[in-house]
C-alpha cells in the first residue's frame, strides 16, 4: 500500500519537477557576449517554469561528440551556413571572417594562405587570389606562421583572435561575415514543450529586448579610437536650433495617423541643411546605420530615417549628453540586437555645442559593431 501511495505522488508531482536544458559552449573568443546572458536569452525564449539553462565548457570536438550522443541538449557556436538543415536558433552573434597580412606590404594575385584545419572545406570560395593553403592546429602556430613568413596572409575569424593580439600591426580585410547560432535538438525542442517555430520567434524577442553591456576598459579602449572622427562630426552641426513649445504635440504628429501635418513635419526633420552633413557622415563612415541630431529639449532636428520618437527626452541617449557636455566613454552605450537590420549595433551618443562653445543638443550615432571593429582594426 505504502509502495503504491508512493508511486500515486510521484506520477502527479512528475511534471513539476524541474527539468535542465544542458548546453555545451566551445570556447571562443565572442567579445561583448558573456555566458550568464546567453543563458539569460535562452531562458527568456524557453518561457516555462521549473525549465533551467545549465552552460558547460568543452573542446570543440568533445561539444560535437557530447551533442551526437545526446548529452548536451544544444552547443554553439555555429554558422549558420553548417546548420543549413538542422534545428537553430539565429543570431547568437555575428562572425567574420578575416584574411590578414604582413602591415604596410602589398599582396599579390596569388597567394599563399595560411589556416586553420577546420576552415580549410569553404576557404577558396572567398577570395579568388587564395592559390594555395596550408594548415597548422592552432591560431598561435598561424600568428607565428605569418610572422616568420611562411605565408603571404592568413585567415581567421574574429571570434578566434587571442584577446591580446594588436590589430594595428596587420593589414585587414573582411572576407565574409557569419550568422552565429546555437544548434539545438529534438530534445531541446521537447523539453521547452513548444515548436522550434516558436522558440525562434521567442528567441528573436528576448535578443531584441535585451542590452549587452560593454565593460569599462572596452568602452574606453572603443572612445580612443573613435574620438576625433566623432568629435570632427559633432563640430560641424553647431545650431542653431529651433526650441519649441509644443513638443509633445509634435510627437504626437509624428507617431500618429498619416497626415498633412505628419508628412509636414517628416519633411522638415529629413530635409534640411544638416540632412545633408548627416547623409556625408554616413558615406564615410560605413559603421553608420543610424544618424539623427536633436536640440536641447530632446526634441528631433535632423534625421536620415523616420524614428520612432520624434521627443528624445525620456531616452538615455538624450540623458547622456544633458548630463556630460563633453564627449568621453561615458557617451558609448551598450549593444543590442537591431531586428529589422538584422546586425548588433553599438549606440553613441555625442554632445553638441553652437560656435560659442554652449550645449544645443546631442547627435545619435547607431554603428553596426562588426563594421566599427574592422574600420578601427579593434579587438575586443
Amino acid at each position: 500500500m505504502r509502495v503504491k501511495k508512493l508511486v500515486f505522488i510521484f506520477l502527479i508531482t512528475y511534471p513539476c519537477i524541474a527539468q535542465t536544458l544542458v548546453v555545451g559552449r566551445i570556447d571562443n573568443n565572442l567579445g561583448f557576449l558573456k555566458v550568464s546572458e546567453i543563458q539569460s536569452i535562452l531562458e527568456c525564449a524557453v518561457r516555462k517554469k521549473r525549465l533551467t539553462v545549465k552552460m558547460i565548457t568543452l573542446p570543440k570536438q568533445r561539444v560535437k561528440s557530447s551533442f551526437k550522443d545526446e548529452v548536451l541538449d544544444a552547443y554553439y557556436p555555429i554558422s549558420v551556413e553548417e546548420n543549413k538543415n538542422d534545428l537553430g536558433l539565429f543570431p547568437l552573434y555575428i562572425d567574420e571572417l578575416l584574411l590578414m597580412s604582413r602591415f604596410g606590404e602589398d599582396l599579390g594575385d596569388k597567394l599563399n594562405v595560411g589556416a586553420l584545419k577546420e576552415d580549410l572545406d569553404y576557404l577558396q570560395k572567398f577570395d579568388r587570389r587564395i592559390d594555395r593553403l596550408y594548415s597548422v592546429s592552432s591560431v598561435e602556430a598561424l600568428i607565428g606562421g605569418l610572422e616568420r613568413r611562411r605565408s603571404d596572409a592568413v585567415v581567421l575569424r574574429r571570434s578566434q583572435l587571442p584577446r591580446e593580439i594588436n590589430l594595428k600591426k596587420y593589414k585587414i580585410q573582411s572576407l565574409h561575415f557569419e550568422s552565429m547560432g546555437l544548434k539545438v535538438s529534438k530534445s531541446f525542442v521537447r523539453k521547452s514543450e513548444s515548436s522550434i517555430d516558436q522558440l525562434s520567434h521567442n528567441f528573436l524577442s528576448c535578443l531584441s529586448s535585451m542590452d549587452f553591456k560593454l565593460p569599462d576598459d572596452k568602452k574606453k579602449k572603443i572612445f580612443s579610437e573613435i574620438a576625433k572622427d566623432f568629435l570632427a562630426m559633432g563640430s560641424r552641426i553647431n545650431g542653431p536650433f529651433k526650441v519649441y513649445n509644443d513638443v509633445s504635440k509634435r510627437e504626437a504628429v509624428w507617431t500618429g495617423e498619416e497626415s498633412f501635418e505628419r508628412r509636414t513635419l517628416r519633411t522638415e526633420v529629413m530635409s534640411n541643411k544638416y540632412t545633408s552633413l548627416l547623409r556625408s557622415f554616413k558615406e564615410k563612415y560605413k559603421y553608420i546605420n543610424e544618424i539623427f541630431a536633436f536640440n536641447a529639449q530632446g526634441a528631433l532636428v535632423s534625421s536620415l530615417n523616420v524614428t520612432s520618437d520624434f521627443d528624445q527626452s525620456d531616452e538615455s541617449k538624450f540623458a547622456l549628453v544633458r548630463d556630460n557636455n563633453q564627449f568621453s566613454p561615458l557617451h558609448i552605450q551598450n549593444i543590442y540586437f537591431d531586428r529589422s537590420e538584422e546586425v548588433f549595433q553599438l549606440g553613441i551618443s555625442i554632445p553638441l555645442h553652437d560656435q560659442a562653445g554652449r550645449f544645443i543638443g546631442g547627435l545619435f550615432v547607431a554603428c553596426d559593431i562588426n563594421e566599427l571593429l574592422l574600420h578601427y582594426r579593434l579587438n575586443l
